[in-house]
């Protein structure tokens, strides 16, 4: 902010900078970020599952950990009100050529003991005070001589952006003491005007245009038992909930309660499975066995009749655009030699598929299968449990569950 010493450490895959500010919060600050916002960050930085196991090493773990948390953050050190904050790399307007000395590292500044908070702040009062006797800023970069710019359309933009803030700089708003409490008026009407307008649209008819939609697609689980007359979920419904890894959780529920899978070995029956969780495309046509390939034609057949009866409750849904999103048999035979054993190496020159999709594929397939076992525990049906845990031990071995590519 304005008349403020800061110093910055941290850019990230966002072109975020991580910033100290001596600064006293007013009312025209960001809130500070709360717990929840970590948890969020947390959660959101957790390895996906299907790469489980797998390791990223750096040079320097302390580095690694170089996270500031929740921001922006408050607080006093020294004496010192102080705030730490993210801005995006673009609205940074210069950069000063004094330096802090140093003593202390980036990371002793951003974590939460910020242990070295109070060492930065008090260099940040002493550039802000040499800076207030002359009565300006401090000296910044020079574009061409310092930071080596030398295209003249650079250096041109660069003189104008600087004359439009020296002219903003002189502007009344900006030495009026009453500034920081109108914009905060300002931006308290902005906020009441933008919710009344998210409330004004809930109470219009405009919110309500996906509502036909909704009742044609409650009753297409009316008619196939998921969801009663009255509207309460059946048990074929709780059922459904259970499954989320797969292209159509519908086409998944039906394949079960129809009994596809009853008739399958657990091999035959995790290599159906796989066309209903492989998300790429295949233009090698697999070789399946007899049984296998009349499960899978069963499962066309089934995705057919569950295309027609969206269609007919008046949903945009035809069978050939049904079956293109739906089903992808690429992998099927892949899945099925490896179930049975054979090796990576033999598996692969099967398919046109990439070797990293097919350790994807079936590490989700594997997440399928454990879905379909809480499914089978809800409809209370044994054999399927154990037919489906038969089937996540079969594909569960050797390179694509490895802990680590790099073993001996």
């Amino acid at each position: 902010s304005s008349g403020s010493s800061v110093t910055g450490s941290g850019v990230g895959p966002e072109r975020l900078l991580w910033f100290l500010v001596l600064h006293q919060p007013g009312p025209l600050d960001p809130p500070a970020a709360d717990a929840s916002a970590g948890a969020a960050a947390a959660a959101a930085a957790q390895v996906e599952e299907e790469f489980e196991g797998f390791v990223l090493k750096v040079a320097n773990s302390r580095s690694a950990a170089n996270i500031p948390g929740p921001l922006p953050r408050y607080g006093t050190s020294a004496g010192l009100p102080y705030m730490i904050t993210a801005v995006p790399a673009k609205q940074v307007v210069g950069i000063c050529k004094a330096r802090l000395q140093k003593g202390f590292e980036p990371l002793d500044v951003l974590s939460e003991m910020g242990e070295g908070i109070g060492p930065a702040l008090r260099q940040l009062q002493k550039i802000q005070m040499e800076s207030a006797t002359t009565g300006s800023d401090p000296e910044q970069l020079d574009p061409r001589n310092d930071l080596k710019l030398s295209s003249f359309e650079h250096m041109r933009m660069f003189n104008d952006r600087a004359k439009l803030l020296s002219e903003r700089a002189a502007l009344p708003a900006h030495i009026c003491p009453g500034t920081p409490a109108q914009a905060a008026l300002v931006r308290s009407e902005m906020l009441l005007e933008k919710r009344l307008e998210e409330l004004s649209h809930e109470l219009s008819d405009a919110s309500l245009q996906q509502m036909p939609e909704f009742h044609q697609r409650v009753g297409v689980l009316q008619q196939l038992g998921y969801v009663s007359p009255d509207g309460t979920v059946t048990l074929k419904g709780r059922a459904a909930c259970e499954i989320n890894s797969t292209q159509d959780e519908l086409l998944s529920t039906e394949l079960l309660f129809r009994g596809l899978l009853s008739s399958l070995s657990p091999e035959e029956a995790v290599a159906l499975m796989s066309a209903l969780v492989f998300q790429e495309k295949s233009d090698v046509k697999p070789e399946l066995p007899e049984g296998l390939a009349d499960a899978a034609s069963r499962l066309t057949a089934l995705a057919c009749e569950l295309a027609d009866l969206q269609a007919a409750a008046g949903l945009p849904v035809s069978q050939e655009d049904y079956l293109r999103e739906v089903l992808h048999p690429g992998l099927m035979q892949v899945v099925y030699e490896w179930a049975r054993g054979t090796p990576f190496s033999a598996i692969t020159p099967l398919t046109d598929v990439m070797e990293g999709s097919i350790v994807r594929a079936v590490v989700r397939l594997d997440q399928c299968c454990r879905e379909l076992m809480d499914a089978a525990r809800v409809m209370g049906d044994t054999s399927l449990f154990s037919l489906m845990e038969a089937a996540s031990g079969k594909i569960r071995r050797d390179i694509v569950f490895a802990a680590s590519l790099y073993v001996a």
